[in-house]
């Protein structure tokens, strides 16, 4: 398979008796052997073209041309095509972006060489804190490092990978299963003398689409955003895309002026700086659900009046889809914008809107705390929320 700038990159395929570190996933220019399923079937094919390609286009080095490494990076699609990883060149090197979870192929070869086998040496080191680029937005200190980089999220990648006897017009090629949570890779690979002795380092930034702190909130805006101490584990967790922080910002503002003198909304948290896994015990696992793409925000039920709950579910239901979440304290709303987000399917999560709970008024579950007691009088004092039981902002019509 081709890409639209002409570089070959293919999935990766079995084992290696050139690997020298068990486990590993590598493929020369399409050498290895399995059963002939129509994913294997194309995969071939597309091995095949690497290797007749390959050896078409390069051609004996000029007198001044010296073997050189080179790197190139490919992303598969959600549909399973292979297309050309998003790089960008710096003064401190090149930049590769690569979403969490995302398979990042690495297809690797010596240019200019025709004559002498080569060997690479394959390492990588993780930051989930970086000073100079925007954070990931981990800064765990329990000691718990991050899992291992692995092929497919179960065989691991070794540090450092050692490959020997690379053919010289092969490329070595092979996919690693990007972490969930967003963090930066600094790739370092070192080859032999019959490749120039080179030494290259890329830095692979594993995150989600572009988003921005939320802007400070206040009483007069409708909503707040609850101090986070110094020295947490997640420093920076209002994060969000434009699109959700412009209908929180609104609905912060419709909040007041529908309800002038009830307490403002409390934005309990959002998305870290880069997105991916928003982890609760810093464990680098997903407790916060959906809170990965900066299209949900989790609000506080317990600062909201027992007897303005559901007045909030209807107001909140015509632009998100609102859960009351059950197993996290405090008791709260996970709420996500109806464009940017998927449907809720995790334990301990109750549909509160019509369109999704199939109820109006909404579940006794989303009223009541599970956690907790009441802070304010049950009774409602803002008597121009939507009313309880025509439940006009769920009817969608």
């Amino acid at each position: 398979m081709k890409n639209k700038t002409g570089i070959h990159i293919v999935l990766s395929c079995l084992l290696s008796p050139f690997v020298l570190n068990a486990g590993s996933v590598v493929d020369f220019d399409g050498g290895s052997k399995e059963p002939e399923s129509v994913a294997t079937q194309l995969k071939n094919a597309a091995n095949n073209s690497v290797a007749s390609s390959a050896k078409e286009a390069i051609a004996p080095p000029a007198p001044e041309q010296h073997p050189k490494l080179m790197t190139e990076f490919g992303i598969l699609s959600d549909s399973g095509e292979w297309t050309t990883a998003q790089s960008t060149w710096t003064k401190e090197g090149r930049y590769v972006e690569a979403v969490p979870g995302s398979y990042l192929l690495f297809d690797q070869f010596c240019q200019n060489n025709t004559q002498y086998y080569w060997s690479l040496s394959f390492s990588y080191k993780m930051e989930t804190v970086k000073k100079q680029t925007i954070s990931p937005g981990h800064s765990h200190t329990n000691g718990i490092p991050p899992p291992p980089l692995t092929y497919d999220g179960v065989v691991v990648v070794p540090n450092p990978l050692t490959v020997s006897n690379i053919p010289p017009a092969a490329h070595h090629k092979f996919t690693m299963k990007m972490p969930a949570f967003a963090t930066q890779i600094a790739v370092n690979v070192r080859t032999t003398a019959s490749c120039d002795n080179t030494e290259s380092t890329d830095i692979v930034v594993v995150r989600e689409k572009i988003m921005s702190p939320m802007p400070k909130g206040g009483n007069s805006v409708g909503y707040i955003l609850p101090f986070v101490p110094e020295g947490a584990a997640h420093p920076s967790i209002y994060n969000a895309t434009n699109d959700f922080k412009a209908v929180l910002a609104k609905f912060g503002a419709t909040w007041r002026e529908t309800c002038p003198g009830s307490v403002s909304l409390s934005y309990l948290r959002m998305s870290l700086p880069l997105g991916g896994v928003f982890d609760m015990n810093s464990d680098w696992k997903e407790p916060y659900f959906g809170h990965d793409k900066g299209a949900a925000v989790d609000l506080s039920k317990r600062d909201i009046r027992k007897g303005n709950r559901q007045g909030l579910i209807n107001l909140l239901c015509k632009d998100f889809k609102v859960y009351s979440e059950q197993d996290n304290d405090p008791s709260h709303y996970h709420v996500v914008s109806r464009k940017e987000a998927g449907d809720i399917n995790w334990p301990g999560a109750v549909a509160c809107c019509l369109k999704e709970a199939g109820v109006c008024p909404s579940p006794k579950a989303c009223i009541d705390l599970t956690q907790g007691s009441e802070l304010y009088p049950e009774k409602s004092d803002c008597p121009y929320l939507p009313d309880d039981l025509d439940c006009p902002y769920n009817t969608f019509r």
